[in-house]
């Protein structure tokens, strides 16, 4: 997977692999969870989800978590459950074995292929950004690019084209896995703002383009602020409602960069 020199296509398609590799380990087993925590329902797939998603090296500050919330329920005993068998203490040591190297190639992308992907631990973000930086080469064909660092909040995408001001991109994302539809803090400082719904299988599901001078906000911080949902006009927080919908036009550009766009996304659909 090393990208020196790499064919664009054969980046693109060796993240999108990883990105659905990395989607396997990431889906919350609902039967599972509801082993590990006595509370059942949202809460337990929440739970085995933060057990899964967080950064490797929290997950056994979560095991621990949970262990005290079974304890202090008097419900059933997170240490007697059984070692082998769906739901035992060792699925999930060995969901966070495969977690951790989907984690490391992920990680090992984000460090040789610094165009096509950032770097960054939040993978959700991560990921997000590497579909944007598909869709700004499609939307803007004439530019050239920087990407911001970790460091950079105002922007993401900084886009430069002949004899025409730059756009700076800020890009937030959440996916279908949030239970509040929460975005980060948007700062000011860009020019547009690209608003981005993955779905469970972090797929790109729908995205939204705000331009900074059609609204009165753009140059102040924004906190605690929800998602839309496409399709649910009334849906997310009310200054985020006003996006132009770009999701046709993005997700064609996926399918350029990546043909197999479609049946992967089939094929994590089922599982393989």
């Amino acid at each position: 997977m090393r990208c020196r020199n790499p064919r664009p296509m054969g980046v693109v398609r060796d993240i999108w692999i990883c990105i659905a590799n990395f989607y396997k380990i990431a889906v919350a087993k609902p039967e599972l969870a509801r082993k590990v925590t006595p509370y059942g329902g949202g809460l337990a797939n929440f739970s085995l989800f933060l057990l899964l998603m967080n950064e490797p090296n929290e997950t056994i500050s979560i095991i621990l978590l949970l262990v005290t919330v079974c304890a202090k329920q008097q419900s059933r005993s997170f240490l007697t459950l059984p070692i082998t068998g769906v739901g035992g203490v060792q699925d999930i040591f060995d969901a966070i074995d495969q977690y951790a190297k989907a984690y490391g190639t992920l990680e090992q992308l984000q460090r040789t292929c610094t165009t096509e992907i950032p770097i960054g631990d939040q993978k959700t973000g991560v990921i997000a950004e590497f579909f944007a930086r598909i869709y700004a080469k499609s939307r803007f064909p004439n530019a050239t690019f920087e990407f911001g660092s970790a460091c950079e909040h105002a922007w993401d995408i900084k886009v430069l084209q002949p004899n025409q001001p730059e756009i700076k991109v800020q890009v937030k994302a959440v996916s279908a896995h949030s239970q509040t539809s929460r975005v980060s803090p948007i700062h000011a400082g860009w020019n547009q703002l690209w608003l981005m719904r993955l779905d469970q299988h972090l797929r790109p599901q729908a995205l939204w383009v705000i331009e900074a001078e059609k609204v009165s906000w753009s140059q102040r911080l924004m906190k605690n602020r929800t998602m839309p949902k496409l399709g649910y006009v009334q849906s997310g927080s009310a200054e985020l409602r006003g996006g132009a919908n770009e999701t046709s036009a993005f997700l064609a550009a996926l399918v350029t960069a990546s043909p197999s766009f479609h049946r992967t996304c089939a094929k994590s659909r089922a599982g393989l």
